[in-house]
């Protein structure tokens, strides 16, 4: 959780201190580092709809640490998402693992980017694929779709002989990478319709609508 982050973080800082001046003023940054994680995401974040139907969702993202607003008042729940960004959350969920003499194969994420890490985790983990062997896109924005299949390889999980698709008259447009990928995550409750017969999987996965996927991922 967020504060519980702030109290690890500034214990070590205490821990460091030199003296008893700074101590008191790492004390003076922390009791307002944990009086702002305190705040709840829609009184921080402007266009947070405490009734809407992904609030839920975005709170446990957000004070788990695994996303944050794109800026200090705005979260931008119909905002898309890109690869980097989805690897870095992903990256976060798994405890930001240690990425050292581990390979970086893709030649477009460079050795200091704020998701060089992310990315080395997930291309030697399994979790995220390239475009190609060489290349990871890491600004292309990220579809329905692709989100559970990053999910169902990421979890290891087996194929759903079950065609829980059929009730979608749009289930011929998802790509065939990823039909079982779909499926299992239809099947397991992780992605709905965008309606009840439609599923949308070129669509652009939205903020709220990964933040919903993830949270029923994990409580799984």
């Amino acid at each position: 959780a967020v504060i519980q982050n702030v109290l690890e973080d500034y214990r070590a800082k205490i821990t460091a201190a030199a003296d008893v001046n700074a101590v008191e003023a790492v004390m003076k940054e922390a009791k307002a580092a944990l009086a702002a994680a305190a705040v709840s995401p829609d009184e921080k974040y402007a266009d947070l709809d405490r009734n809407a139907w992904y609030y839920d969702a975005v709170k446990f993202m957000i004070t788990s640490g695994y996303m944050k607003g794109v800026s200090e008042t705005r979260f931008d729940v119909e905002g898309t998402v890109t690869r980097d960004q989805l690897v870095t959350i992903l990256y976060r969920v798994a405890g930001n693992p240690s990425v050292k003499d581990l390979a970086n194969p893709f030649a477009d994420v460079k050795g200091s980017t704020w998701y060089t890490d992310a990315v080395i985790w997930a291309a030697n983990s399994g979790a995220v694929k390239g475009i190609s062997d060489t290349l990871f896109a890491p600004g292309m924005t990220v579809t329905r779709e692709q989100i559970v299949t990053i999910l169902y390889r990421y979890s290891g999980a087996e194929k759903d002989e079950t065609d829980h698709l059929k009730a979608f008259t749009d289930a011929g447009a998802i790509s065939d990478y990823a039909v079982d990928p779909m499926n299992w995550a239809v099947g397991e409750g992780l992605i709905n319709g965008v309606s009840t017969t439609t599923l949308a999987p070129q669509g652009a996965a939205t903020r709220a609508q990964i933040s919903a996927v993830l949270l029923r991922y994990m409580a799984d």
